[in-house]
């Protein structure tokens, strides 16, 4: 079973240290992965603790990162 996890829970993690946030109803810690994405830092820090799906969206990421979304993901009804 999924862990089901709250958005007062994500919202928690919202700072360099540890970095959450919920792409298509599912939540990921990508605190590890700040300085390797290819967008910089900064764009996963302004919606850390947040539902970032339409900037997710709106980007053209890579069919790789839309097959880690699916593989990576915490839960699939996070809130």
């Amino acid at each position: 079973m999924d862990r089901i996890i709250t958005l007062n829970e994500v919202a928690k993690h919202k700072n360099q240290s540890s970095v959450w946030i919920i792409i298509h109803d599912s939540v990921y810690d990508v605190t590890s992965y700040l300085e390797e994405h290819p967008g910089g830092s900064d764009i996963l820090l302004e919606v850390a603790g947040k539902d970032g799906t339409q900037g997710f969206e709106d980007i053209a990421h890579s069919d790789d990162a839309r097959i880690a979304e699916k593989i990576q993901s915490w839960s699939h009804r996070s809130y």
